[in-house]
């Protein structure tokens, strides 16, 4: 174990405690000083929260339940399955309502997007929120078919 000052790509310098055997923390050396450091990471990720939630606000989700940690990484997730409805299946709106919106507000817990953040097509996630919320999605499907008509 051994306390290393690190020079980060950010240009920020940083004392970080390695551990093993010598070439094994020159190699991990090497490699945290090709990231940026722990304040600009966290820095980096406090804007993206904040844009995701802009982002959100102005789509017009329902707000998250959970921690705010909670919060702001399911919103970005949250975000991103919006993201993929729109590209894979374009705007849906009806009579000024974002139908893609209120499919994803639907379910509000924080921990519930953060259990499915990765590994489901936007077509899953959807029909997993359908099994939770039969009769909201019934209502929704209503009006959705409207749009169509």
């Amino acid at each position: 174990m051994a306390w290393t000052t690190i020079n980060h790509s950010c240009g920020h310098t940083e004392q970080h405690q390695l551990y093993g055997p010598g070439r094994d923390r020159e190699r991990k050396a090497a490699w945290m000083a090709k990231d940026v450091c722990s304040d600009c990471r966290a820095s980096d990720l406090a804007k993206a929260n904040a844009e995701a939630a802009d982002a959100a606000s102005e789509i017009g989700f329902a707000p998250l339940t959970g921690s705010d940690k909670q919060v702001a990484w399911a919103t970005k997730i949250r975000l991103d399955y919006y993201n993929a409805l729109i590209e894979a299946y374009g705007p849906n709106v009806v009579d000024g309502r974002n139908i893609a919106a209120e499919f994803l507000s639907v379910e509000i817990k924080a921990g519930w997007w953060i259990d499915h953040k990765s590994g489901y097509r936007p077509e899953e996630i959807i029909s997993l929120l359908k099994q939770s919320y039969p009769v909201v999605f019934a209502q929704l499907a209503e009006l959705a078919a409207r749009r169509s008509k």
